[in-house]
């Protein structure tokens, strides 16, 4: 893949506490307009961000750290019985609710796509005491009266490799 969208280059900071939600999105939209390429963390920081999404021929190199945002209005809710058939619903509730339906975005999402690849030797960590605090009462914040995000979420892929990467502290399932 010769196509490389370095996260700081689209104004990411990685200080470990500006919000770089924005920059990561932008950096992973322009590797889904060159339709691949590497969406790269580099080493020595940690990228604050709100769940991204990964799209076909993509690796998402991360060497340093990427970090799950606080502010719960980062994570967008996405429709679980679509993105995740298999179980049709989001944890903590009660199925086939309203509240059910919704579930906020993995921070790592990827969904109908094929030959991802995710490495580099750095840590993923989703910050996820937050969100087990109000597992069982979704109704409180972050959860906000929808069911926890993943961590990674990767559905409805073909060819799928993960190397060398650590991933803690889920919000939820993994």
């Amino acid at each position: 893949m010769s196509n490389t969208f370095d996260v700081v280059a689209y104004g990411a900071v990685g200080d470990g506490k500006t919000d770089d939600t924005l920059s990561v999105r932008r950096a992973a939209a322009a590797l889904a307009a060159a339709r691949g390429g590497t969406l790269r963390f580099p080493e020595n920081h940690t990228f604050v961000t709100g769940p991204f999404n990964l799209t076909s021929h993509a690796f998402l190199e991360v060497g340093g750290s990427v970090l799950g945002s606080k502010n719960s209005t980062d994570w967008p809710l996405v429709d679980a019985g679509a993105v995740w058939p298999q179980f049709g619903h989001g944890s903590d509730c009660t199925p086939g609710s309203d509240t059910c339906r919704l579930m906020h975005q993995a921070l790592v999402f990827a969904w109908n796509a094929t030959n991802i690849s995710l490495g580099g030797g750095g840590t993923i960590d989703g910050h996820g005491q937050p969100w087990w605090d109000c597992a069982n009462k979704l109704s409180a914040p972050p959860c906000n009266g929808h069911g926890r995000p993943h961590l990674l979420m990767l559905s409805n892929i073909s060819t799928v490799t993960i190397t060398d990467l650590t991933f803690r502290n889920s919000p939820d399932w993994t």
